[in-house]
């Protein structure tokens, strides 16, 4: 826990969601005051868990291990199927181009987000995106969303959807 007047848990989640985005696979790293065996560890989360959130899987790390970092992020955006079309040639044009800068307004600065597109396409209506996590230009999938002519979907009742986070040093994985 940590100290203060409110003492909370240390925990802290790999990479922030954003707002209205639905998280799926997220990974959240939580200090402890004392060892526990992964089991018992699963078990004692379970019981104290909210309603909606499940444990699929905990990995014990020594003091020594340097902190969880995202490597990239998958997400998934349900479309119309009238829509098909047009965001297969949206996509065909992004993801041949080399460079599509971005300005963002509160920083001031414009960014290439292109090279930080690893992998986009469109899977049984769902808009599929696998975007690289950088400190240095920062990719959002409402960026893609918008660049694809789809800015509007969301107020539809299309939502975002992170399906899974790759952690840096582990094995490449498609979802």
């Amino acid at each position: 826990m940590s100290r203060g007047f409110h003492p909370r848990p240390k925990m802290s989640f790999t990479s922030a969601l954003g707002v209205g985005t639905a998280g799926l696979d997220e990974v959240m790293d939580l200090k402890l005051a004392k060892q526990y065996t992964s089991a018992e560890l699963t078990r004692r989360l379970r019981e104290n868990t909210v309603a909606g959130i499940e444990i699929l899987d905990i990995e014990l790390l020594t003091g020594k291990t340097p902190k969880i970092k995202a490597e990239s992020a998958w997400y998934a955006f349900p479309v119309p199927c009238e829509l098909e079309l047009a965001i297969q040639k949206n996509i065909r044009q992004f993801m041949t181009s080399e460079t599509y800068w971005v300005t963002r307004v509160k920083k001031r600065q414009k960014i290439n987000i292109r090279p930080h597109v690893l992998q986009l396409f469109l899977e049984q209506l769902q808009l599929r995106m696998q975007l690289e996590v950088s400190s240095e230009a920062t990719v959002r999938p409402q960026d893609i969303i918008e660049i694809l002519g789809l800015a509007e979907l969301p107020h539809h009742g299309n939502f975002l959807t992170r399906t899974k986070i790759q952690l840096q040093n582990k094995k490449k994985e498609t979802t």
